[in-house]
C-alpha cells in the first residue's frame, strides 16, 4: 500500500466577477469597421464651426470683426416699417429664414403676412411661372 501526501488544490484564477479584458474582443465585437471616407475624415480633422458673418472658423459671429453687409434695397423697406416692428432679428439665410420671422411675429398676424405674400405672388405670377414652370395648368 502506498500512501500519498493530499495537498490543497492551487487557486490561482480568481473565481468571482467579470474577467479584467477579453482576449478576442476584435473577433467579437458587433461594432462596425469604419468606412475609407469615415478614416480620411479623421485623419484631415474634425469638422470646425464657421463664422455666420465671415465664414472663417475659429470664431463665432458676436466676436465677429468683419461687419455683415447691408443692402441698399432692404434699408428703405426697413426705414418705413421701423414704426410697426417692435424687435428686429437678423435670422440666418438657411433656407427657413422665412418661417423663422414669421414664428417671431405675434400669432395675429399670420393671416396678414399669408395675404401678403400671396398678393405679391400674384403680382410676379408670370415671372414665377417662368421660374418653376406651368404648376398650376396641371
Amino acid at each position: 500500500m502506498v500512501l500519498l501526501e493530499l495537498q490543497p488544490p492551487q487557486n490561482d484564477k480568481r473565481g468571482r466577477g467579470r474577467p479584467p479584458g477579453a482576449k478576442n474582443l476584435s473577433k467579437s465585437s458587433t461594432k462596425r469597421n469604419p468606412s475609407y471616407f469615415e478614416v480620411v475624415e479623421k485623419e484631415v480633422g474634425q469638422k470646425r464651426r464657421k463664422c455666420g458673418n465671415c465664414g472663417v472658423p475659429g470664431h463665432t459671429r458676436p466676436k465677429c470683426t468683419v461687419k455683415p453687409e447691408n443692402s441698399a434695397v432692404h434699408q428703405p423697406l426697413v426705414q418705413r416699417s421701423r414704426p410697426y416692428l417692435p424687435r428686429i432679428t437678423d435670422v440666418e439665410a438657411d433656407g427657413n429664414c422665412g418661417y423663422r420671422v414669421i414664428a417671431l411675429a405675434k400669432h395675429t398676424i399670420w393671416q396678414t403676412v399669408c395675404q401678403t405674400l400671396l398678393a405679391c405672388l400674384d403680382k410676379r405670377r408670370l415671372f414665377w411661372d417662368n421660374v418653376f414652370g406651368q404648376m398650376g395648368n396641371g
